[in-house]
């Protein structure tokens, strides 16, 4: 990585968005390396802070569409099962699915953005 990608910047926070940055450490603030936020987008609340954590809206939002679209499937295997026919995902499709989606719920409650800082 070139240095501008591993420069930190420091992120204010205020009512859970975050509002503003610094290029120096400040009581408060949050650092992450300075590709991790689109600055321009920041301004916008497109990041909210949760526990310390950055979540991208836009990705959060992305994660729970595909759960949203993957829900039929996993309520159409469950029925099949029940009624004892044969089902249209094999058990390695259904286990796939099922990773998929807990990925996609992981990222949906909490996108973990903070990175240690590297010395």
């Amino acid at each position: 990585m070139d240095t501008e990608t591993n420069k930190l910047k420091y992120y204010f926070v205020k009512d859970g968005y975050l509002s503003g940055f610094t290029q120096y450490p400040t009581e408060g603030c949050i650092a992450l390396p300075s590709s991790v936020i689109d600055d321009d987008k920041m301004y916008d609340k497109a990041y909210i802070v949760d526990d310390k954590n950055i979540v991208s809206l836009s990705e959060r939002y992305n994660a729970l569409e595909q759960l949203e679209n993957t829900d039929w499937k996993v309520t159409r295997h469950r029925d099949q099962l029940a009624s004892g026919i044969t089902t249209s995902l094999t058990d390695e499709n259904y286990q796939e699915l099922l990773t998929s989606r807990q990925q996609w719920r992981e990222k949906a409650s909490r996108q973990q953005w903070r990175e240690k800082e590297s010395d």
